[in-house]
């Protein structure tokens, strides 16, 4: 992220927790979830936001997903 780092936690821009949004097997966006504010999408430079997620983290929420669902 331009003058942070991937393990920034809070929005610079609205102070909102900070999420990965999963974009391609092993690549996350990192994103602000606020629904008012624009980052990354407002920074020049939106590749600094791209990061590697390792694909035991992608199956320990795929798994956490498949275990809240409500079963009919």
């Amino acid at each position: 992220m331009p003058g942070t780092s991937n393990s920034q936690v809070y929005c610079p821009d609205c102070n909102e927790k900070l999420q990965k949004c999963l974009i391609q097997q092993n690549y996350a966006i990192i994103i602000c979830p606020s629904l008012t504010c624009g980052y990354p999408f407002n920074q020049r430079d939106i590749l600094d936001n791209l990061t590697y997620v390792d694909d035991n983290d992608v199956l320990k929420v795929a798994k956490k997903r498949l275990s809240t669902r409500s079963k009919p």
